[in-house]
């Protein structure tokens, strides 16, 4: 084999779909519930002010989508994938119906103002 010669491709790259990317990122992330979910306060009660992290109830790589966004302080956030939803208080069916509330909470915000305008 020949050393020195230029890389030949038998398949060709794709380029990156960047509308495809933000949609996705957005469903898993949450985009503009995610901003809306951080504004609140932790949903544990620990007296944190409002200012949490988007924490997901179920795991993305579990399909855990925006619909599973629940509002943790820095420290709850750490301490529920170090320990476990128990850690927190309460179990995992617990937040899932506080992430279930707080979609629908959401979902009929975004309604009255895409109606409003």
């Amino acid at each position: 084999m020949k050393r020195g010669g230029p890389i030949a491709r038998k398949t060709r790259l794709r380029p990156v779909n960047h509308e495809r990317a933000r949609r996705r990122f957005e469903a898993a992330y949450g985009g503009s519930k995610a901003s809306w979910i951080r504004s609140m306060p932790c949903c544990c009660g620990c007296g944190t002010p409002p200012q949490s992290e988007a924490a997901h109830t179920k795991s993305r790589g579990a399909g855990g989508t925006a619909k599973d966004l629940i509002p943790l302080s820095s420290l709850c956030h750490r301490r529920q994938h170090a320990r476990g939803w128990v850690a927190l208080g309460a179990t995992r069916e617990h937040f899932e119906k506080i992430a279930a509330s707080l979609h629908e909470r959401w979902a009929d915000e975004r309604d009255e103002k895409e109606r409003a305008a």
